[in-house]
């Protein structure tokens, strides 16, 4: 019996012949000269850094000069401080941001956005140092907030959303505290 050496057609379903189409785009090879400059961007990011760092201790510099007290008088108030009670301070600071950028975490979380919990309090730092220092402080780092959220995966009116909501829980709870605190001096008229 002869077996026919035609090519099988493609119509038939028996038969296991793949056409020669393309599935999708065929990857580009790079050439040596393409890989060779790869690692570029990352050198000038490096150096990019180092120079806005430069130029910011430069501005710190300028700025103490001109703008604060004598190095004398700082260290004679420095001498004077409480420093078991500026350490209880800056640890209570350092908690508060840290639920800040907790409370941040759970209302996008609310939203369907995951943000790490690195992330999430980098960027409230960078807010808070933002709303200290700038002019409108408050609404530079609001802005700075949500173009940095959108970076996770939300959109623009969740990251403003989320803002706004914080905001006005935190609101809600320094009132609760000052409500607290007047409560206190209101029944102790010495507190401690």
């Amino acid at each position: 019996m002869a077996t026919s050496l035609a090519p099988p057609h493609h119509g038939d379903p028996t038969t296991n012949h793949r056409c020669g189409r393309r599935r999708g785009p065929v990857p580009v090879q790079r050439t040596g000269e393409e890989q060779a400059g790869t690692p570029a961007p990352s050198r000038a990011r490096r150096w990019i850094r180092a120079v806005v760092a430069l130029v910011a201790v430069g501005a710190v510099v300028w700025f103490a000069r001109r703008e604060l007290p004598p190095w004398a008088t700082l260290a004679a108030a420095f001498r004077r401080v409480d420093l078991p009670l500026l350490g209880v301070a800056a640890a209570v600071e350092a908690f508060s941001l840290w639920l800040f950028a907790r409370q941040q975490q759970v209302l996008f979380a609310g939203f369907g956005v995951r943000v790490p919990a690195r992330s999430a309090l980098a960027i409230t730092y960078s807010r808070s140092a933002m709303s200290m220092t700038f002019p409108a402080g408050t609404f530079v780092s609001a802005a700075f907030a949500v173009e940095q959220y959108r970076r996770f995966g939300a959109s623009r009116s969740t990251a403003a959303t989320v803002t706004v909501l914080s905001g006005i829980v935190s609101v809600l709870g320094l009132g609760c505290l000052y409500a607290v605190g007047s409560a206190a001096a209101w029944a102790f008229p010495r507190p401690w």
